[in-house]
């Protein structure tokens, strides 16, 4: 088994060769459908109110700045 180490401090196990950027990108997807089954569980869990509050509130700063860039092309 070859252990390569790059740059980037990333260990390629159990490969001689420079893996493919579809490879990579076919890791990656499998990663993170990996990491959306494992966390989905978050997703379904109630929002601490003051998070809530704190995302409203910036929602509001966004809309506000969103109006005043509509008025600068009029």
């Amino acid at each position: 088994m070859a252990i390569e180490k790059r740059d980037s401090d990333i260990a390629f196990i159990g490969t001689d060769r420079n893996p493919a950027r579809a490879d990579l990108k076919a890791l990656r997807t499998g990663i993170g459908a990996g990491l959306q089954a494992f966390y989905s569980h978050i997703l379904q869990e109630k929002l601490a109110d003051r998070i809530a509050e704190l995302v409203e509130h910036l929602d509001q700063q966004l809309k506000q700045q969103d109006q005043h860039k509509d008025t600068d092309f009029s």
